[in-house]
């Protein structure tokens, strides 16, 4: 009950200080707004994910957890049924079409994903961008071996998911990878490993690469993790949309940084 009501209290502060597009003075937020993260999409297989959602949430299923990071605040158990992690930890509906616009909009050739879970967040990045070079990563390996079924059913068979332990695991994936453009973090929600992981991939970005990072306000140590991210002096523009926060890198853009409402 504090952390929700904590999270409240930081949720009205929020609102207070976000703008939407019209009070913002720069041409290249305002398109982004106006243009993606605005931006009413519909797509028939939105369909396909939502029902994959549905059969989570009425999933009797129940698995053995594996968790590198920060756990739950909400049930934090070694043991937890499928039909509960969909329920409050998959993304939402509302935040996967945020997920597929940035692809859509930005048709980055190459993406990562720290935190596959249930696999719905890494199925509406793939649908915005279907030819996308996408690396997903998940700590549990009951959880990836689920989402790995989602992605089949939704016919991603491609999608590959490296299971492990971020520590070892991303420096395994960035090897791979010669320039990423596209990175979404929402996995281990502890300040350390959120900057860690932040300046790892740090290295393989160009101009035009953006970063996204999940529940900046979900605890202090996030909140200190994204203002550490946003003030490095790599980070041109940031974006705080309250349960996601976005940074980008373009070296033509002056440093600011922005609170939107969404």
């Amino acid at each position: 009950m504090l952390n929700n009501l904590i999270l409240i209290k930081k949720y009205i502060n929020y609102l207070f200080k976000a703008k939407t597009r019209h009070g913002v003075h720069s041409p290249f937020v305002y398109m982004l707004i106006e243009d993606c993260i605005y931006k009413k999409v519909k797509h028939k297989e939105f369909a396909i994910i939502e029902n994959i959602r549905k059969e989570l949430l009425n999933s009797s299923e129940i698995i053995e957890i594996t968790d590198f990071g920060a756990g739950s605040k909400i049930n934090n158990t070694k043991k937890r049924a499928v039909s509960d992690i969909a329920r409050k930890s998959a993304k939402s509906k509302k935040y996967g079409k945020l997920l597929y616009n940035l692809c859509l909009y930005y048709k980055p050739k190459t993406g990562l994903e720290l935190g596959t879970s249930l696999g719905i967040s890494g199925l509406y990045q793939v649908l915005g961008n279907k030819v996308m070079n996408f690396h997903t990563m998940e700590g549990c390996p009951n959880t990836a071996e689920i989402a790995q079924k989602n992605f089949k059913k939704a016919g991603f068979e491609d999608i590959n998911i490296t299971v492990g332990n971020f520590n070892i695991t991303l420096p395994e994936v960035l090897s791979k990878i010669d320039v990423l453009d596209y990175a979404f973090f929402d996995g281990n929600h502890q300040k350390d490993a959120t900057i860690s992981y932040f300046e790892q991939c740090l290295i393989k970005v160009q101009n035009d690469s953006f970063f996204v990072f999940d529940d900046i306000h979900w605890s202090k140590g996030m909140e200190e993790a994204w203002d550490y991210i946003k003030a490095h002096p790599r980070v041109t523009i940031s974006l705080d949309l309250f349960m996601v926060g976005i940074v980008f890198f373009r070296k033509e853009q002056p440093k600011q940084h922005f609170v939107i409402r969404y």
